[in-house]
């Protein structure tokens, strides 16, 4: 909340673009805090990228 209290007055009145940008960013962040917070075992991006390119690197013989 602080964050958009700083920020919301220094964006310019006419870019709406950039408004809807900067709190769909923040509510996407305060969503992913809310769920680290609830479920703390979560795995993160890099286990994500891993169980992607592990495939990948079993076929390559690494």
């Amino acid at each position: 909340m602080l964050i958009i209290f700083y920020e919301w007055p220094k964006l310019k009145k006419d870019l709406r673009k950039v408004k809807v940008v900067f709190f769909t960013l923040i509510t996407i962040g305060w969503l992913l805090a809310i769920l680290l917070v609830l479920f703390p075992t979560l795995p993160g991006p890099s286990q994500l990228i891993d169980h992607i390119y592990s495939p990948l690197g079993r076929l390559l013989g690494n």
